[in-house]
């Protein structure tokens, strides 16, 4: 009996586990940058991870920081959703103009 109840009980979890794992998003962000550099280029890719938007900013991200990372997603949702003009071509220099 104990081990019908603990099949039962792995196979929903699986399953649960396996819904679960279909929802998530694969949407990125990725700031590249050289050292030394001031200059950074981010690049946003949708679901799937072919690139949306991409663009050269002249100040350093901290993606450690939280806000840059809220402001990143808000950004890459607004993107992915098509909210966002990807021909003007001045999008995070806006964001973070008063950052």
């Amino acid at each position: 009996m104990k081990k019908i109840v603990l099949t039962l009980t792995l196979i929903t979890a699986i399953f649960t586990y396996a819904n679960a794992q279909t929802a998530t998003s694969k949407a990125c962000w990725v700031i590249e940058s050289n050292k030394g550099s001031k200059m950074q280029l981010v690049k946003f890719y949708d679901d799937s991870l072919r690139l949306v938007y991409e663009e050269a900013i002249n100040m350093k991200l901290n993606p450690a920081k939280d806000h840059i990372k809220k402001a990143l997603n808000i950004i890459l949702a607004a993107l992915i959703t098509k909210r966002a003009d990807t021909n003007h071509k001045d999008i995070l220099a806006v964001a973070f103009q008063y950052n």
